[in-house]
């Protein structure tokens, strides 16, 4: 995996649009924590990159790699 993508994290609270960006991992699991306090927002965009082609050797080589997001919670 290219480490040089990021997972792109906006909202908007009607004011300004706010983007933070995390560093993608080669780990299959992304854990982070976007603190935010004493704001309303109208929405929240998560961008996140796809891994690409899956390299040879690995489970399902030559193909587009999937991206499956388990849980998102908002406080």
């Amino acid at each position: 995996m290219d480490l040089e993508k990021t997972i792109e994290v906006s909202f908007d609270d009607g004011v300004q649009k706010n983007i933070t960006n995390v560093i993608a991992t080669d780990r299959p699991i992304v854990t982070f924590y976007l603190k935010i306090q004493n704001k309303t927002v109208n929405s929240l965009r998560l961008k996140i990159p796809n891994y690409g082609i899956i390299p040879q050797g690995k489970k399902g080589a030559g193909h587009k790699a999937w991206t499956f997001i388990n849980e998102i919670i908002i406080e």
